[in-house]
Order: structure tokens, then C-alpha cells, then sequence
């Protein structure tokens, strides 16, 4: 009889056992969670993403896995490739890497690049005083004065939004793979920026490519 009791407490400790600790552990690694990206109002079809349109949720895993954006600096400056209601979670096929124009994306983005994105000010005394799409700009880091960055001679400027008080403006920028891992390990960075090429797609060009000179001689 007693023994019959004692197997039953221990019957009784194991499911409370199994209750607490194994079932929650088995239903975490059969239904995982991963933070995505949701907008917090409707977007048109081309208009750009700013951080106050969107917040990071965590939802369950499947089936956003691999589909869904799950960082946010992925979608700041880039453009809604399609219509977006409030709450939706953002696929990385409903982001635009680059601006539209009379309803279509931009052809801005050589073969084999992505945008990246920065924080930049524009260089003191500087006639020009906001950047646009297109404009080629040379980006230097500041560490008690001014530091180049010989990757960052010539790129091309994608987006640029407001400055904010302290005259900081988020770009993205079309950028080779290289040129993106640097950008993303200095992304709590200001870097400070001059133009110069401004609607003068020809100059451009021959800029950008002694830019893609650099990489083809460095190891």
C-alpha cells in the first residue's frame, strides 16, 4: 500500500515535472518566435519608409521565416514597392531598395549592388545644403578632423531624408558588397559628406568606376 502511495506522488511530481518544464520547452522549439518588422500606418506604393512608421513585434516564426524583414535598418529610407495597410508585416518583396518614378522602380542599382545605410552631415561650409537622388558624394569619417576613406571616395547617393536638429540625415546608398559590410559596422557613425557630382550622369559614371578601380586593385 505504501509503496503503491509513494509511486503515485512521484507519478503525481513528474507530470507537474513534465507540465512546467518539458512542455514549454517543446512547444518553444516546435513554434520559435523572431522579431519582424510591422508598419504602424498605411503606406502608398512608393512613398518612403520613415522609423515612425514602423515597429519591431515578435511573432511566431512559421511561416515568416526567411520572407519577413527583421531588421529595421533594412527598411528606414527605402521605398513601399507596393500598397501597405497599417499593421501589415513587411516581406522583403513589399520593400523597395530604391525610389519610383511614373509608378516604376528606378534603375539605379548596378548589378551585384544594394543599398546601405548611413548617417551623414554635410560637410561645413558646403553651397550645397540638402542631398538627392543621384548626387555622387564622397564620404569621410571624423575623429578630430577628417579621415578618408578611400572605399568611400565616390558613391551614389539612393535616398536622403530630412535632417534632423543637429543637421544628421539618414541616406542609403547604392553600395558593393564590401563597401555594405564597412557601412554596417559603422552604422552608430556620422559620416561627413560633400557632392561631388550633381546631374551630370556622365562624370558620374567615370567616377563610380575609378570607385570599382579601387576594389579591383585591392586584395
Amino acid at each position: 500500500m505504501r509503496s503503491r502511495l509513494l509511486c503515485a506522488v512521484g507519478c503525481f511530481f513528474l507530470s507537474v515535472l513534465l507540465l512546467f518544464f518539458a512542455v514549454p520547452l517543446t512547444a518553444k522549439q516546435m513554434y520559435p518566435k523572431i522579431e519582424v518588422v510591422r508598419t504602424t500606418k498605411s503606406i502608398e506604393q512608393g512613398v518612403m519608409f520613415d522609423a515612425d512608421d514602423l515597429e519591431v513585434v515578435r511573432m511566431g516564426a512559421y511561416p515568416l521565416l526567411d520572407v519577413a524583414v527583421t531588421d529595421i535598418y533594412d527598411v528606414i529610407g527605402r521605398y513601399a514597392a507596393v500598397d501597405i495597410v497599417s499593421g501589415d508585416i513587411l516581406l522583403t518583396e513589399k520593400v523597395s531598395q530604391v525610389p519610383f518614378q511614373d509608378g516604376e522602380a528606378m534603375s539605379l542599382l548596378p548589378e551585384g549592388y544594394e543599398t546601405a545605410v548611413a548617417m551623414v552631415q554635410i560637410m561645413e561650409g558646403s553651397e550645397v545644403t540638402a542631398l538627392q537622388t543621384g548626387d555622387i558624394i564622397k564620404m569621410n569619417g571624423y575623429d578630430d578632423g577628417l579621415i578618408d576613406i578611400p572605399a568611400l571616395n565616390f558613391v551614389r547617393v539612393i535616398t536622403a531624408m530630412e535632417p534632423d536638429a543637429e543637421g544628421v540625415i539618414w541616406i542609403t546608398v547604392s553600395a558593393n558588397q564590401r563597401q555594405s559590410t564597412f557601412l554596417e559596422k559603422h552604422r552608430k557613425d556620422v559620416f561627413h559628406v560633400s557632392v561631388m557630382v550633381r546631374e551630370n550622369e556622365e562624370l558620374a559614371e567615370k567616377l563610380l568606376q575609378q570607385q570599382s578601380a579601387y576594389f579591383e586593385e585591392e586584395p
